[in-house]
């Protein structure tokens, strides 16, 4: 589980990903490095509010999402910095890197994974400048999209962009939205023991 128990902090699975040349050279490094690192943050940045489902993709997962969990809670990015959702690790520039930081333990590292890289592609082709990385403690921070809390929303965010088509394909990503949208249902139509024992 993502989040077994509410008192402590969740489980999560942190991505640190780089893209090597043909030579076995990371594109991060060099004199163009920084450029194709802020085009690859940019659009993670983007994309990350229509694609958190594919990130946290069970209803436990989203009880991490809250200020000071050392999950993050909002679209924003810095260097060396752990309250962030991408964290740009210190390093040599050869090892130069971005951390993604939202998934959950209980995410499908495939599914994951497709999603981060189709995101980090998609940057290198656009080459947007990204936002300016915050500093500080980002759960104080009113930068960035807030990212949802709940399952629902998330289901919202991700139907209402196409990039988890561009991800997954057109038919993952209807069966998955589906899915999630039939798990949602499931869990609204349990009455928890909570709720007998404050209204009965």
């Amino acid at each position: 589980m993502a989040k077994p128990f509410i008192e402590y902090a969740g489980n999560g699975m942190h991505v640190h990903a780089s893209i090597v040349d043909e030579a076995g050279n990371n594109i991060f490094a060099g004199g163009d490095g920084e450029a194709r690192l802020g085009g690859v943050v940019a659009e993670l940045i983007r994309t990350m509010p229509q694609a958190l489902l594919l990130f946290i993709n069970s209803w436990n997962g989203f009880r991490r999402i809250q200020p000071g969990s050392y999950a993050p809670t909002r679209a924003v990015w810095a260097h060396n910095n752990r309250s962030v959702a991408l964290r740009i690790p210190a390093s040599g520039e050869e090892n130069r890197r971005v951390e993604h930081r939202i998934a959950g333990a209980d995410a499908n590292p495939y599914i994951l994974l497709c999603a981060v890289l189709q995101a980090m592609m998609d940057g290198l082709e656009k080459m947007e400048t990204p936002p300016p990385p915050i500093e500080g403690n980002a759960y104080d921070t009113t930068v960035g999209e807030q990212l949802p809390d709940d399952m629902d929303e998330a289901l919202q965010l991700t139907s209402a962009g196409a990039f988890c088509e561009r991800a997954l394909g057109p038919e993952l990503a209807r069966i998955y939205r589906d899915l999630k949208r039939a798990e949602i249902l499931a869990f609204w139509s349990e009455i928890t023991p909570l709720e007998r024992s404050t209204y009965l």
